[in-house]
């Protein structure tokens, strides 16, 4: 069984990667991957590192063994943080190509003193949408169903990413994900309702203040291009500067 203890408070506490002070946010419906071993080995490594609420995505990667994505020169591509890169660089004026998102992902993205960030609505990671297996893993009653485990947890961690953004005030968040009743807290989180998001397509978007919201198809739903992803940052490039020191390397 999971250490019921470390599991809840990992649930309650940890939102995800990089640096707060990014001038762009991402924010995903929850992380994949999660068979028990892998789970374990998360929760062994936030144990260690500090039980940290934002980790060095790398870092924590290495420490649970998980070196192919953010290690080497040849790493393998994470099919969402790829079009999530393709956002990044084109806002950042860059005209990105995959062996590019690849350098990208592999130095720079969601490493501590950064200036990315991508933290997640729900905590516990799963092999798919549909799959729950925590009942089998652990006793705690919260987590007895998908349902349970939600209806637990969602609001107070929408109201936890909702402080975040108050406190760091990021000038572009992008939601992204719309299916499992995720995206009924993206708008909460921004604050307005949905109807008064501007629409284009499958993409929404709210200027409020001196931020801007952004309401994304996942990056892996079908026609979630590179393009698409890529045309997307560079809509933004003129909104945001991005002061990276140095140069990101392993």
């Amino acid at each position: 069984m999971l250490d019921s203890n470390l599991l809840l408070e990992y649930a309650a506490n940890f939102y995800g990667y990089g640096d707060l002070s990014a001038p762009i946010w991402f924010i995903g419906m929850e992380e994949g991957g999660g068979g028990k071993d892998t789970v374990e080995k998360r929760l062994e490594a936030w144990e260690r590192r500090g039980r940290r609420a934002v980790e060095d995505l790398a870092d924590y990667h290495e420490a649970m063994g998980v070196g192919h994505l953010t290690t080497g020169k040849n790493v393998k591509l994470q099919s969402t943080w790829a079009k999530l890169i393709y956002f990044q660089m084109s806002a950042e004026g860059a005209k990105p190509d995959r062996e590019a998102v690849r350098d990208f992902q592999a130095s720079t993205w969601g490493r501590d003193s950064s200036k990315t960030c991508l933290l997640e609505l729900m905590p516990l990671p799963k092999r798919k949408a549909s799959c729950w297996q925590y009942d089998e893993w652990t006793d705690i009653p919260e987590l007895w169903s998908r349902e349970l485990y939600f209806a637990h947890f969602a609001a107070t961690r929408a109201q936890g990413l909702k402080t975040l953004i108050q406190e760091n005030k990021p000038k572009i968040i992008v939601f992204y994900g719309k299916s499992g009743g995720f995206s009924c807290h993206w708008p909460w989180i921004a604050g307005v309702k949905l109807e008064h998001w501007q629409k284009a397509g499958t993409w929404r978007e709210l200027t409020s203040g001196d931020q801007k919201f952004i309401i994304a198809p996942h990056p892996t739903a079908h026609h979630s291009t590179n393009e698409t992803w890529a045309r997307a940052g560079a809509e933004v490039s003129g909104d945001v500067t991005i002061d990276r020191p140095g140069r990101f390397s392993r």
